[in-house]
């Protein structure tokens, strides 16, 4: 379905080491197959509970997990390969496209449960992920959806 086609664009556009971003549990290796710093653990696992907040910050995942700010952003970035705020961006994207896939909720809502203060905000970072807004993304998986229903036999 169009999330599963969802997954392989945010899969392909991070790269192996973010797929660690879109689990609740990150896998013990980074992408040189070395095992992840436990702060970096700390810091997914803190994305993936907290990104639909709008306090989903480094700074604040700084101050719960009792870390600098440049040393966690630079440990994350070199052991994952992406920055703090793309995991963060990549976590609220994928939430955007589930509930806009499963839910009926207006893009407003869905922009505000996604983590976004502005609605324009988010229109425009979802273009800018998908190649589509919001609006034609659910008309598509809608489509999608009606055009691999079950139909009885005539």
């Amino acid at each position: 379905m169009i999330l599963g086609m969802m997954e392989g664009v945010y899969q392909s556009a991070t790269g192996s080491a973010s797929a660690r971003a879109q689990t609740a549990k990150p896998q013990p290796s980074d992408h040189h197959g070395t095992r992840l710093d436990p702060r970096v653990i700390s810091v997914l696992s803190y994305i993936e509970g907290r990104h639909s907040s709008r306090s989903c910050q480094l700074d604040e995942a700084c101050r719960v997990l009792g870390s600098s700010r440049s040393c966690l952003g630079r440990l994350v970035l070199r052991q994952t390969g992406l920055s703090f705020g793309k995991h963060l961006q990549l976590a609220r994207m994928k939430t955007a496209a589930q509930l806009l896939e499963s839910t009926t909720l207006t893009v407003k809502e869905v922009s505000s449960a996604s983590g976004y203060e502005h609605v324009s905000s988010f229109d425009r970072q979802f273009r800018r992920q998908f190649a589509v807004t919001p609006g034609v993304f659910r008309r598509a998986v809608r489509r999608s959806m009606a055009s691999h229903a079950i139909r009885p036999d005539p």
